[in-house]
């Protein structure tokens, strides 16, 4: 029997002490962690467990951002607003600055739909309806050997008895 679940495009036929590689790495990282390296895995074709080993190993230099999707508006509309929060603080700081009549400011007048839509066609890709990737994202998933990432992991379940 072949059957098996997976966040992952995986073979059917993958060797069994590379996958209990990528078990042992995938307990290290966080479902956000998880989740962000299945969808660059599988938006940019990475089937092989190599590949997806290297994509975990890599994860911390992933550029991306995370959207709420139970918010309201459209998913650019949700980058917009996710990339002026989170990552643009200098330009969050000009538009509250920025007073428009009593109270208000340019922050609420902003057209944060296609700022997020300028941003989703020059800058990166939806990986999921979660996750926002930017372009500059790009890993090596041949960086690493399978020997070599099992030997970062310096891990004793690993040791093929």
């Amino acid at each position: 029997m072949h059957d098996f679940e997976s966040d992952f495009s995986l073979g059917e036929y993958e060797d069994l002490y590379d996958l209990n590689l990528l078990a042992v790495v995938l307990e290290q990282m966080s479902e956000t962690e998880k989740n962000l390296a299945a969808a660059y895995c599988n938006a940019n074709g990475l089937k092989d467990i190599q590949s997806i080993l290297n994509t975990c190993m890599q994860i911390d230099d992933f550029f991306y951002v995370e959207i709420d999707v139970n918010t309201w508006g459209s998913k650019e509309e949700k980058l917009g607003y996710a990339v002026v929060d989170e990552l643009d603080s200098d330009l969050k700081r000009t538009l509250e600055q920025c007073k428009v009549g009593e109270g208000l400011s340019a922050y609420e007048y902003f057209d944060f739909e296609k700022y997020g839509q300028d941003i989703a066609i020059n800058q990166g890709y939806f990986a999921t309806d979660e996750i926002f990737l930017f372009y500059n994202s790009d890993i090596n998933p041949k960086l690493y050997t399978i020997q070599e990432i099992k030997e970062q992991l310096n891990d004793t379940r690993l040791n093929k008895t």
